[in-house]
């Protein structure tokens, strides 16, 4: 999972076609599987990694590693695996939204 996770933020940090929708974005990202636990911050239009835990997470992910590798691969879309209750979601709505294009866009 730590490999898909580093090459969705290789595949973020070098997209031109996420970069105008970051603009001035900043937000943490956790996602949960299993017994793992990632956290992916959003700064000046960058994507990184985190090594420690941050003091609070904007958008949070927890489910299954098979269904969250789906998500972040593209092969799955966000509101679907949401709708059928295959994962948890705990964020604001915009942020959801902004989080699913980006998954969208950096794997077509």
């Amino acid at each position: 999972m730590r490999q898909v996770v580093i090459d969705l933020l290789d595949n973020l940090n070098k997209s031109n076609v996420v970069k105008p929708l970051i603009k001035d974005e900043t937000f943490i990202i956790k996602i949960t599987c299993d017994t793992e636990e990632y956290y992916i911050e959003l700064k000046d239009i960058q994507f990184f990694l985190l090594t420690k835990d941050p003091p609070k997470s904007d958008i949070v992910l927890e489910g299954s590693e098979n269904c969250l590798r789906s998500i972040l691969l593209g092969k799955t879309l966000l509101r679907n695996v949401i709708s059928e209750k295959k994962i948890i979601v705990h964020s604001t709505l915009r942020k959801l939204l902004k989080l699913e294009s980006l998954l969208y866009l950096v794997n077509i």
